[in-house]
Formats: C-alpha cells, structure tokens, sequence
C-alpha cells in the first residue's frame, strides 16, 4: 500500500505519520503482502478500528527493509519488490506489528482468514501502542500458533472481547511461559476482559488459567465464556480459580469431543475448599457433549443464586450434575431439546431422569 524509495529514505524524519482517518479496512486484496515497505517509524494516532480480511499473502502490515534476512536479497541482487508480491519471503518476517508500528488509538482489531500470519506481535513494543486495545477478533489464521506472547500481555490491559475461531494449530490461545516464574504481579493482566469466545480450536487442551498458579490471568470480570468444537479440552475450570469468575453470567459449552466435566479435579493433595459460588452466573448451556460425566464430579457445594436457564442437549453419558450439594434457588426447569422442558425437584434429580429416558 504504502513504500518508499531510498532517496526518500535518507531525507525523512525519523516517524512517518498517517492521516487522521479513525478507520482502515483491507478486503479481498490477493497480491497484497505489506501495508507499508521502510525503515521509519509508523504512526496512526488517530486509527481506532483496523480490519483485515481475506489477504491471503498479507504476512505483516509493515515489512521494515532493515530486517536481517531482507538485506540479503537486496546484496544478491534479488528483485525485492517482486519477492514481496509473490509472498515468498518465508519466514523472514514473521510479525504481523512489528515494534515500529504505533496505533495508540487503535480500539477494535479484526483478522480474518490471513493464511500466511503466523505472529500477530513482535515481542516488543512501546508501552502505549495498543493500550487502548478493546476488542480483538481473530478467525481461520491456518499458521497462527497463539494470539500474544507472555510480555505483551500487559499491552492488552483494556481488552474487553476476545474472540479467537478456526486457527487449527493453535495450541494455546495466551503464552504463559515466562510469567509462571514471576513470583509476584501487582495486578492482574486482563482484568478488564468480559467476553470470551473459542470457536474450533482442535489443538487447544488447556485453559491458560488453569496453567497460572500466580492467578494473574484470571479474568475477575469476565460476564460471558463460549467455548464450542474445543476437541483437545477435558474440562473449563480447576476449583483453585473457578471462584475467581465472580462476574461470570453466562456459560456456554458444546461440542467438546473429550470433555468429561466442566470443573475439573485438582492434583492429589490440593484442597481448596468444599463451596463454590456462581453469584452471578444465569444462563448455562451444555450442547453435544458425548463424553461428559457431570459439571462437577468432586465433593464440591455448587451454589448458584442467579441461575434460571439450563439448557442440556445431546450429553448421553451425563447421569449427574454434581456429586455435591447444589443450591439452586431459582431454577425451577432444564431445556432439553428445542421448547421442551423437564424438571424433578431438584437438578440432580432431573439430570438423572434425563439419562433414564433417553439413554
């Protein structure tokens, strides 16, 4: 989209910045492999929604020339230009930002169907580029192995949604390495995360706060979780951090192939209590769900003093909730298929009937 010559090279400032338009888009752009080709820095103040779709040779929005590995190909006397339009510079670059891309202002970031991308960040930024960062979608990045690495994880204090669908190879969604050895963190990352959604990822296995022992990751106001197609998970929560969602509302799981419970069982010789609260927590949807046992099978109370829609679809070895007590004050019914609706007294009991007539 935008290149520079040498001679402009040498005779420009030290920042490039663009124009005060708040929103850039690139659609159905074949050849494109760069937005922006040169050394200097690249400013957006004003950019606040970015969206980038269907560029399946689009590997980074700016490709500096001083990169090592780039140098090379102009020494050699490669054509350059014709390298970047054929998206055959390999894994040269690899960052979609590099550290000389600033949008401070950039609240909304959408990246969609990019077959080349295999790093959305470079490992190093100035502090308040992305700062602003509310929503951020990524879907069907075939090469994408993760969404941020550990020390940027802080650049993406306000994040607010999160939603990351169809990236077959990616194995975990937030890089912890790193932060697991910090003993101590004055607050916690994404704290201002409240809507999480994980669509197909097939290579996904664990949660990553179940992975933070430091509970820095542990999204205290997170409203709204969707996990769907997640064929590698076995379960959402461990009881050490299930009682740190204490805005969750909504809750919704479906077609997970190996899921056996939803709160999963903590090591051998770890206790972390015998209550946990869902205060807020109305909506719970568990869909197609072939090898779930229960939502919970430890001795654990289940206290839900919000909760008034249950929806249970197509969970054929699920014969109980929960092996513990179960408070439910204002569930009076379970959706089970479309508008029918089933109740025995309690939801345990009710779960249990389920299995009796239908399995």
């Amino acid at each position: 989209v935008a290149a520079e010559s040498r001679e402009e090279e040498e005779e420009a400032t030290d920042t490039i910045v663009l124009p005060q338009s708040p929103i850039l888009e690139l659609e159905r752009l074949p050849k494109l492999a760069s937005v922006y080709l040169g050394n200097h820095t690249l400013e957006w103040p004003s950019l606040e929604k970015l969206t980038i779709k269907d560029c399946p040779k689009l590997k980074t929005f700016a490709a500096a020339c001083g990169y090592q590995g780039i140098e090379k190909l102009k020494a050699n006397g490669e054509r350059f230009e014709q390298k970047m339009e054929e998206g055959n510079l390999g894994d040269i670059i690899q960052p979609f930002f590099i550290e000389k891309v600033q949008l401070p202002a950039l609240k909304e970031l959408r990246i969609y169907r990019l077959q080349s991308l295999k790093q959305i960040w470079h490992n190093q930024f100035p502090a308040e580029s992305f700062s602003q960062l509310r929503v951020l979608k990524v879907k069907k990045c075939d090469k994408l192995l993760k969404v941020a690495p550990s020390n940027l994880l802080r650049m993406l204090q306000n994040l607010e949604k999160l939603s990351v669908e169809e990236c077959d190879p990616m194995e975990e969604v937030l890089e912890l390495e790193g932060l697991l050895a910090v003993e101590h963190y004055a607050d916690v990352l994404l704290s201002q995360l409240r809507e999480l959604k994980l669509h197909n990822l097939p290579k996904l296995a664990e949660m990553w706060w179940n992975k933070d022992c430091n509970g820095i990751l542990g999204c205290p106001n997170l409203s709204s979780l969707k996990v769907i197609n997640c064929d590698r998970l076995r379960n959402i929560f461990l009881p050490s951090v299930v009682k740190g969602f204490v805005h969750l509302e909504e809750l919704h799981i479906a077609n997970c192939l190996i899921m056996e419970e939803v709160v999963g069982k903590e090591e051998q010789g770890e206790d972390f209590g015998d209550e946990v609260v869902f205060p807020q927590v109305h909506t719970l949807v568990l869909a197609n769900l072939p090898n779930l046992k229960s939502f919970c099978s430890g001795n654990l109370t289940l206290e839900w003093p919000s909760l008034e829609t249950v929806k249970v679809e197509d969970c054929p070895k699920m014969r109980t909730f929960s092996s513990g007590l179960l408070i439910t004050p204002k569930l009076n019914a379970i959706k089970v298929r479309d508008q029918e609706q089933l109740w025995k007294g309690d939801l345990n009991s009710t779960i249990q009937n389920l299995f009796k007539v239908k399995y």
